[in-house]
């Protein structure tokens, strides 16, 4: 049977791509994921944290044991939430305040999160308010968006640093 040309539709619809059609970066990166210790981690211990991330603050905790039950902690740049997991995990008592422009991608209990600009002075007073005590611990996990341009992506990553910094003052 003859089957005309314009009747054969191609089984790759630009759906599926092959390794071959990757670019070298897309590559690097699948090869780097494959190979890391986090990653691995992440699928094969059944912790369910959100982002690689978190393991690294397990392990600054578990060195620098500055996570105790009924500390409050607020978390500067939270989204995913893999830091504010790895917090309730270390220390279930503890109270987290999440804040970033990106919502979470977790709900826990102790976790209270709020939607901002943390340089914005309205949010900092209602996550003062919120919070209602002093703080004991701030996490920051902040990476402003990035230009290709090293020079201003390393000093919009300082502007964030010296915000958070004093920033941190005006948050009880």
């Amino acid at each position: 049977m003859n089957i005309p040309k314009w009747f054969v539709k191609p089984l790759n619809h630009g759906l599926v791509r092959h390794a071959s059609s990757r670019s070298g970066s897309s590559s690097k990166y699948l090869s780097r994921q494959r190979h890391d210790q986090f990653v691995r981690d992440r699928k094969a211990d059944g912790t369910g944290y959100v982002s690689r991330s978190a393991y690294k603050l397990v392990q600054l905790s578990t060195k620098y044991p500055f996570f105790q039950p009924g500390r409050v902690v607020v978390d500067l740049g939270a989204a995913p939430g893999g830091w504010s997991q790895a917090v309730l995990q270390q220390c279930p008592k503890a109270r987290v305040y999440a804040l970033d422009l990106l919502p979470l991608q977790t709900s826990l209990p102790n976790l209270t999160f709020m939607r901002g600009d943390f340089r914005d002075t309205q949010v900092r007073t209602s996550l003062s308010s919120l919070i209602g005590q002093d703080v004991d611990v701030v996490l920051s996990d902040m990476m402003a968006n990035t230009s290709g341009n090293s020079i201003r992506d390393t000093q919009a990553s300082l502007d964030l640093c010296m915000a958070a910094f004093v920033s941190v003052a005006t948050i009880r």
